[in-house]
């Protein structure tokens, strides 16, 4: 056989579709994986069978080494694998192809308790689809082989749910009543995909004058966790990541926001809470009730931020925490309503005193009359001592009346009490790919399913005008850079534009396909026809 047919060139797929599964891995629910085994043969050629095999493996690593002797470095793991014989010949028998290109659908129905898609430095989840085409003869050389990765990834939003009258309420409420203010925080959802805006609702309303809102930060912890039970092996690990502040905008009475003003105006008079989140930022006073709906950025899958995983040995979990500082003034009565003065002149004042005492008992015994004075009448003694006394006591006056010149009286300081509050609550991290949302039906422009296709078949001059109605895509058209706006924006990372890309590339494969069926018929549902405005002809 010529050397030229062991090319794998001749075997192929076509654009896979990336599989997303909904609701957690405890729902009993399946998802439909399809594909196309595109074989293409110069001249008419003998095949036996062709297998399609879905694998999915888990594999850890462990570079101070694990087992017995501590030598193993990785550790394996076949978490499910499946194989589906697309054609197959009776024994010792063959089918012959034509020349030309063949094209073999298959179809895996996937349970919803696999595992998704797990990418990390220490762990991860892969999935592969094979395709093998076996002819008669050598099998060595008869034998056509290929392998493509497919990703897996999984939404909250459930199928069930779509049929249910009430949705998933993601949104976490939580209130806090203080001596000094009443606290309410909303988080909008608490589910997001990495890269995405998270959305807090603020409300706080004061029991008492001179509050102040000192600061407030949000951080999200990623907690790691793998493990293999064969060999007792673990690994723990945790990682904060904070939330970056974006803008905050003012609710109104009846709960719609209100822009907010420019942030270079001072920051008490437009109400930005810009400086509450800075870490050595000016506090905001209350001076009455606040209501504000605060943007925040999360982090990327460039910081090295994981989606949350249900796997149990290679296991990450997300929560949020909320720190938010309040001080107030303390009011708490002081002793005799006196003003306080320092404390060193606390101490001053009383050396000083203590010093007048002793000078004083010290005239007094060197003013004392001799012993034969105490022969004179008592009148006389009296008199004698009347007559020292007005030289002696002015002088202690004054040194009395500098000592107390000497010593600061200080104004009342004002002594204000903090209060800390912390909330934590867990959240769930969607894989940074799933910006929108895929818990609604998709609609006809998402399937990109015209009613008149411009271009036939031709996949060249199709992408691009698909790439140019995709208002989705909040990109340039044939770019991967977002196009600047004044209003923040997720982050979208180059993962996210790939798997767009990958979704485009999928959804057009079956406009490859050699049939002349119209793409309408290809879909469920066949949506109404255009209108036409009625005309007028004029008569003849």
């Amino acid at each position: 056989m010529h050397l030229g047919l062991l090319s794998q060139e001749r075997l192929s797929f076509d654009p896979i579709k990336p599989l997303i599964l909904r609701g957690p891995p405890t729902e009993d629910a399946s998802s439909v994986f399809t594909g196309s085994v595109v074989l293409s043969l110069a001249k008419a050629t003998r095949i036996t069978s062709i297998t399609v095999t879905f694998k999915s493996t888990a594999t850890t690593y462990w570079p101070e080494g694990i087992g017995a002797r501590g030598t193993r470095l990785t550790h394996e793991k076949i978490l499910s694998e499946e194989s589906v014989q697309i054609m197959e010949s009776k024994k010792n028998d063959y089918i012959k192809l034509s020349s030309g290109i063949h094209r073999f659908p298959f179809a895996f129905i996937v349970p919803n308790s696999i595992v998704e898609t797990i990418e990390d430095v220490y762990g991860r989840v892969r999935h592969m689809v094979d395709a093998r085409v076996i002819g008669p003869g050598i099998q060595i050389l008869n034998n056509w082989h290929i392998s493509k990765p497919v990703l897996v990834l999984r939404a909250y939003m459930s199928d069930s749910l779509l049929t249910n009258n009430s949705l998933q309420d993601l949104s976490r409420t939580y209130e806090k009543h203080l001596p000094a203010a009443d606290i309410q925080m909303v988080v909008e959802r608490a589910v997001l995909s990495s890269g995405d805006l998270f959305f807090l609702r603020l409300i706080i309303q004061p029991q008492r004058k001179r509050v102040r809102l000192e600061h407030m930060e949000l951080t999200i912890t990623e907690n790691r966790r793998y493990h293999v039970a064969e060999v007792r092996a673990n690994r723990k690990d945790s990682e904060q990541f904070p939330l970056h502040f974006l803008q905050s905008i003012k609710l109104t009475e009846d709960d719609t926001s209100a822009a907010a003003t420019d942030a270079a105006a001072p920051q008490q008079e437009t109400g930005d809470l810009r400086g509450v989140f800075q870490k050595n930022g000016k506090g905001f006073d209350l001076t009455d009730t606040i209501a504000y709906r605060i943007t925040f950025a999360t982090p990327t899958c460039m910081r090295n931020i994981h989606h949350t995983t249900y796997y149990k040995d290679i296991m990450f979990k997300h929560h949020l925490s909320i720190n938010m500082t309040i001080s107030f003034v303390d009011d708490s009565p002081v002793l005799n309503d006196r003003p306080s003065l320092s404390s060193n002149s606390s101490s001053t004042s009383e050396n000083s005193v203590t010093a007048i005492e002793e000078e004083a008992t010290r005239a007094m015994f060197a003013l004392a009359p001799p012993p034969a004075a105490f022969s004179m009448t008592s009148t006389n003694t009296n008199t004698h001592i009347r007559s020292q006394s007005p030289s002696v006591w002015p002088k202690i006056r004054k040194v009395a009346a500098a000592a107390v010149s000497n010593t600061t009286i200080e104004k009342p300081k004002v002594m204000r009490k903090r209060e800390t509050i912390r909330l934590e609550t867990p959240v769930t991290i969607f894989d940074c790919r799933l910006k929108e949302d895929y818990g609604r039906l998709p609609s006809y422009s998402e399937l990109n399913v015209t009613a008149h296709p411009t271009h036939g078949d031709d996949k060249n001059k199709m992408l691009p005008d698909l790439v140019d109605r995709d208002f989705m895509l909040q990109c340039m058209p044939d770019s991967d850079e977002q196009m600047p706006s004044s209003e923040p924006q997720p982050q979208l990372c180059p993962c996210y534009f790939k798997f767009r890309r990958q979704m485009e590339m999928a959804s057009q494969a079956q406009l490859l396909m050699a049939n002349n069926t119209a793409p309408l018929e290809r879909i469920p549902s066949i949506p109404p026809p255009d209108y036409v405005e009625n005309q007028i002809y004029p008569s003849c």
